[in-house]
């Protein structure tokens, strides 16, 4: 699916400071997170992953390079190769060829990064003008208005910051758990708008530099995902199943990245993204979706022993090969691993079911962060899950005295 058709106001991407009612947050343990201090942390995590792999994607890489391409191209038709050339490296000293650099940064024989590409973008976008010297598309329309079709501004800041009492830090920030970067990113809306109206331009790689831009700005946590996608929606680039972060909780946009994005199966699929990442565990850990993370730091606390039989969850989270686990390794050989009938039954029926369905890959949505209450509602302990104990701010005290309680009746 490609984006839609690009909007066509000339004024700078933003949402309006105006804020309508809002339904309210579906589901009530995704809205204690975002009330947690460690959310913010661990979204900021899973986004600069996110943007790492991205930023590796050859897809992502050969739309930057063609979109260096097209604006090298145009720049070159009304200012001259050498004056276009320069645009893209304003910092190079007279004595420079900015010919030698251009060729070299349009050769797909040379290995050169996204931010590479994003940099010089932007340069000979908008930025070089705006410190004062340089040529840049948006001086070229400002000397020949009528290049500039749509009228967009040609003094560009980078970003907008977002005020702290207003709209977005409620509706987004505080209300749907989107992190903050350094606000609007008004400089991602001009550049989509501009190519929108380059000849040469289509959709196809409109969403190609949409994507190079969001892994630059993720990577670099100059703005964050809702940040971006907010950006290129208002310039009219968006695929019409992408959500818009207005109207979705951080999780359930997180989530829509993971699947359209693929990160973890990308890393085990495409050879350059194997090669630098295939050992990288802190990477594959920050790449789980945040609101996992969060639900298992959540019951890391409930050590395998806490209830009368509660062992039985470490046998079952390396009997499956289970990621994230909760147990360390010194827990899984030091654990009084549980006996007795009701053990035996357990673990009879997770082989009965991994044997009657041949794979354990079945249980690649399932972590060990989803072991304690898939256990817990196998027998009495089923109590503990109920939603009071572990909601709200003081339900682990709750869960605790619960699960005291339980265990004192078995005893």
């Amino acid at each position: 699916a490609g984006p839609a058709a690009p909007a066509g106001p000339s004024d700078p991407a933003a949402p309006s400071d105006h804020s309508d009612p809002l339904d309210p947050v579906d589901g009530g343990i995704l809205r204690t997170f975002y009330t947690d201090p460690r959310w913010w942390a661990v979204s900021r995590e899973y986004e600069k992953a996110l943007g790492e792999v991205l930023a590796h994607e050859p897809a992502v890489v050969d739309a930057a390079r063609t979109a260096v391409r097209l604006l090298f191209t145009h720049l070159s038709h009304h200012l001259g190769a050498p004056t276009a050339a320069r645009a893209f490296f304003p910092d190079l000293s007279e004595t420079d060829d900015p010919r030698a650099e251009m060729d070299l940064l349009l050769d797909e024989d040379t290995a050169v990064s996204v931010r590479t590409f994003v940099l010089a973008l932007l340069d000979a976008g908008y930025a070089s003008t705006t410190r004062g010297a340089g040529p840049s598309l948006s001086r070229l329309w400002a000397d020949r208005p009528e290049l500039n079709v749509r009228r967009q501004l040609t003094l560009i800041e980078d970003a907008t910051p977002h005020r702290r009492s207003g709209p977005w830090y409620r509706d987004r920030h505080d209300r749907l758990g989107h992190p903050v970067g350094k606000g609007r990113a008004t400089g991602v809306a001009w550049l989509l708008r501009a190519f929108a109206d380059l000849p040469g331009t289509d959709p196809a790689l409109l969403l190609g530099l949409r994507n190079a831009l969001l892994a630059d700005r993720l990577m670099s946590g100059d703005h964050s995902l809702a940040e971006v996608l907010e950006a290129a929606q208002s310039a009219g680039v968006r695929d019409e199943a992408e959500p818009e972060p207005k109207d979705v909780e951080a999780a359930r946009l997180y989530a829509w990245a993971d699947a359209v994005f693929a990160p973890g199966r990308r890393i085990d699929s495409e050879p350059e993204l194997r090669m630098a990442y295939a050992d990288d565990s802190t990477l594959r850990e920050h790449l789980r979706l945040p609101h996992r993370r969060m639900y298992q730091r959540r019951t890391t606390w409930l050590a395998p022993w806490i209830t009368g039989n509660a062992a039985e969850p470490a046998a079952i989270t390396q009997l499956a090969g289970l990621e994230g686990s909760t147990w360390t390794a010194d827990d899984l050989r030091t654990l009084p691993w549980p006996t007795g009938a009701g053990a035996r039954e357990r673990r009879s029926a997770l082989r009965d079911w991994l044997l009657r369905h041949e794979s354990q890959a079945l249980l690649r949505n399932v972590t060990a962060a989803h072991v304690p209450a898939l256990y817990l509602l196998s027998g009495q302990d089923a109590a503990l899950t109920d939603p009071r104990l572990t909601t709200g701010p003081e339900s682990p005290d709750r869960l605790r005295r619960a699960a005291g309680a339980l265990v004192g009746r078995r005893v």
